[in-house]
């Protein structure tokens, strides 16, 4: 997941023209778009949580400049070739809700994480954050879901061969989702 996010910054933090067109297409498409943000770095959790929260915003003008340029005809093969693949990761329905799931528990873990970098740290705030991740961790747990994240899961329940996430179609692949929703029952917490 990192690294996906990662090489996504990349993309766009090497090439002020492809920064541009995304700006551009954001405009004509009037969303609300943002740089993608690196994912690593030294503050961990905010680094993770600002990544996975810029890409969930703009999620719909990213997938759609990557589809502009894969079909471009004027476009170098390797450069189509490139966005297909970034293409096929973000639209598969495994890599969206893992980026969901990621965002959920970042939230409350980054909050406590800044306070406790603080000089001076609010011990009442400090347990009320702890209470917040507990409470998004026992939701996680019991299929509770909230936001973005129920609602793509419902769409996959109620019909897995129609999923969008905010507007774009996404690829669900029942095979891998479900191998990979039972190791992470296998591994979450009682």
């Amino acid at each position: 997941m990192m690294a996906n996010l990662n090489s996504l910054r990349s993309l766009y933090n090497h090439s002020p023209k492809r920064l541009r067109e995304l700006r551009e297409l954001a405009e004509i498409m009037e969303q609300i778009v943002s740089k993608p943000e690196k994912a690593l770095g030294t503050r961990w959790l905010q680094h993770k949580r600002s990544a996975c929260n810029s890409l969930i915003k703009s999620y719909p003008v990213i997938v759609t400049h990557l589809e502009n340029i894969a079909e471009d005809p004027l476009a170098k093969k390797d450069d189509q070739s490139k966005m297909k693949g970034y293409l096929s990761k973000l639209k598969s329905f495994k890599f969206v809700v893992y980026l969901l799931y990621f965002s959920e528990i970042l939230e409350p873990l980054s909050k406590l994480s800044l306070l406790l970098q603080g000089s001076s740290i609010d011990l009442l705030f400090a347990m009320s954050c702890l209470d917040t991740f507990y409470t998004v961790l026992k939701d996680f747990s019991t299929n509770k879901f909230n936001g973005d994240l129920k609602e793509l899961l419902e769409s996959a329940t109620n019909d897995p061969t129609d999923i969008s996430f905010k507007g774009i179609n996404i690829k669900y692949d029942k095979i891998a989702f479900e191998n990979k929703s039972t190791n992470l029952e296998r591994k979450s917490p009682n």
